[in-house]
């Protein structure tokens, strides 16, 4: 297995990048004098499923980091995961990217649906409004609004937030139940 080759994180130079995707704070002497050896930064998972780490108090993105160490800066305003996983940071599959092509990529390797058929594929299946003996089988966000209803609240329902909607009880409806 080859050793990891480090570079100085430009505009961060007391922090070291490696081509493997990893951090570390870089070795230095401490205010007494003493050397500290370099330490990994831990890293963390954003909202957006990217990993980061915290920098002089500010979070970072690592494959950003590891894209400014070893490719340098560019006019390109993205950074593309070559094989679409997010926690991939090694620099073989880092690459700069325009905005359209990194959209562009993600639509050919399925990380975001795009087409007629979107909210068809992004549905969750049937939901089942009852009233007093009369029932509603709803799917999709223009059902539920046809029906009057308010999506938002129909899912504080399905989540056990509400217990009915407009009187209705909602439920979904599980393709054995169908």
């Amino acid at each position: 297995m080859p050793e990891e080759i480090w570079k100085v994180l430009p505009g961060h130079e007391r922090y070291e990048v490696s081509d493997a995707g990893n951090v570390r704070s870089a070795g230095r002497y401490d205010y007494l004098g003493k050397w500290r050896d370099p330490r990994l930064m831990t890293k963390k998972r954003d909202k957006d499923g990217y990993l980061s780490v915290i920098l002089a108090g500010k979070d970072m993105r690592v494959h950003r980091a590891v894209a400014l160490a070893f490719l340098g800066h560019s006019l390109l305003p993205h950074v593309n995961h070559r094989n679409g996983i997010k926690s991939d940071n090694r620099l073989t599959n880092l690459e700069w990217c325009s905005i359209s092509d990194n959209v562009r990529h993600a639509i050919d390797t399925g990380l975001i649906v795009y087409g007629k058929d979107l909210n068809a594929r992004r549905s969750k299946g049937w939901i089942q409004a009852e009233k007093s003996g009369f029932g509603l089988m709803l799917r999709g966000r223009q059902d539920l609004i046809a029906a009057g209803m308010n999506p938002s609240t129909v899912t504080s329902c399905l989540k056990g937030q509400r217990n009915t909607h407009r009187g209705f009880t909602i439920t979904r409806v599980t393709p054995q139940n169908l």
